[in-house]
């Protein structure tokens, strides 16, 4: 897409996600110290808390865990326009740039430095890691490969194209959108392409669920269960569809113009899951292994859910559920407290006091808990003031409670 057409669109997005001065009560918890302004345009989030987060035009940030202070950490990058941002297997980040190409760290984003060798585009609007490590690029000259962690690059093609976004499949299949009206497969690692019957425009983002069904994101969802050969179009009532995640559950997250939307059953139908966000368009989104969802906006606000999207239900009305209800007395902690737990049937449980970072400092209890409500004690003495959390594992369903301790 020509610059001037990409930055207008950018602007659209960012005056779609102003605020409203009203916010429903929920689970979404927003970050307010995360330099807000600039559109959130990658996120990694790993499961020890930390989160690194890319910007449009600001670079990137680093915060050890949610709601604790951010850190730039750009040393090295030629550009701050942020497109993409990647973990590959072996812990290095990738980082896809709207001028200056591919940026790459192996120290967890302390330093960066360029990674362009083989690589023709400038413009790096996505990236992708398939099963077997290979990491693909969507660029404007076409679609990037390397087999080597990122440290060199062979132009795949399809010739002529610039490509916006992509998903790489099983079997050596990659998927391929433009930016216009044309969307490619290839079958043999992007030696050869082939147009594929998806003539959907304006596709903002493009993945394989853990299913294996290809969707793909534009004002509607479209989606294909063999292969991308056939596509059926799923309308969702809202527009902009930017950002796509899977739990552990299978159930499937959408970013869109109004928030975020949840599927239970592989993208057929949707229901809004937005509550406790402000308005704005949801233009990415990080899942941990433990179902915890973190939501990025083009209006440069960053939210998470209260607990893990795995432990959830909805009730007839749409009320969000905790699976494993808790609580912290008295609030702030000064020395002696009582975690309280409702289990929802009988099961192993876990409570672990962790540190700001996600450490596990303490283990409150590790046993057999019947079904109904609990009080697990906690001793505060030797512990500085702070903000500290219980992470709270219930038979696997993971409730993250924070609390204070103030001597």
């Amino acid at each position: 897409m020509p610059p001037p057409v990409r930055t207008l669109l950018l602007v659209l997005l960012m005056i779609l996600s102003m605020p409203c001065l009203h916010a429903q009560p929920a689970n979404w918890q927003r970050d307010i110290g995360f330099p807000s302004g600039d559109a959130v345009t990658g996120m990694i989030a790993l499961d020890d808390g930390t989160l690194i987060v890319g910007t449009a035009t600001n670079g990137i940030y680093i915060a050890p865990v949610f709601g604790a202070a951010w850190t730039a950490a750009s040393n090295g990058l030629a550009s701050k326009k942020i497109r993409s941002l990647v973990i590959t297997n072996t812990n290095a980040l990738i980082a896809g740039t709207a001028d200056r190409g591919v940026f790459r760290s192996d120290d967890g984003g302390e330093t960066w430095a360029p990674s362009n060798s083989g690589m023709t585009g400038t413009e790096i609007d996505n990236i992708g890691i398939a099963g077997d490590g290979t990491i693909y690029t969507a660029s404007d000259r076409g679609v990037h490969a390397s087999s080597d962690d990122g440290h060199t690059w062979t132009s795949l093609g399809p010739p002529g194209k610039q490509i916006w976004t992509l998903a790489a499949g099983a079997n050596a299949t990659i998927y391929a959108a433009t930016p216009t009206v044309g969307t490619y497969r290839s079958v043999d690692r992007g030696r050869n392409w082939t147009p594929m019957t998806l003539n959907a425009s304006g596709i903002l983002v493009m993945k394989v669920a853990p299913g294996g069904a290809v969707f793909a994101g534009a004002s509607s969802i479209y989606r294909s269960t063999d292969g991308g050969s056939s596509w059926t179009t799923i309308p969702v009532n809202t527009d902009l569809i930017s950002a796509m995640e899977w739990n552990g559950r299978g159930h499937m997250f959408i970013g869109a113009v109004d928030g975020v939307y949840r599927s239970t059953d592989n993208g057929t139908t949707w229901s809004p899951f937005a509550d406790g966000m402000d308005r704005g368009t949801v233009s990415t989104l990080a899942i941990t292994r433990d179902g915890v969802l973190y939501a990025g906006t083009f209006g440069g606000r960053l939210y998470r859910t209260g607990s893990s999207t795995s432990d959830v239900e909805f009730a007839a009305a749409g009320a969000y559920i905790p699976a494993v209800r808790c609580s912290v007395a008295p609030d702030p902690v000064h020395i002696f407290a009582r975690i309280g737990i409702t289990c929802p049937a009988s099961s192993r449980t876990e409570v672990s006091l962790c540190d700001a970072i996600g450490q596990r400092l303490q283990l409150l209890c590790d046993e057999e808990l019947s079904a109904g409500t609990h009080e697990i004690p906690l001793d505060a003495t030797g512990y500085p003031s702070g903000t500290y959390f219980c992470r709270i594992d219930c038979g696997g369903r993971i409730t993250i409670l924070p609390l204070v301790i103030a001597h």
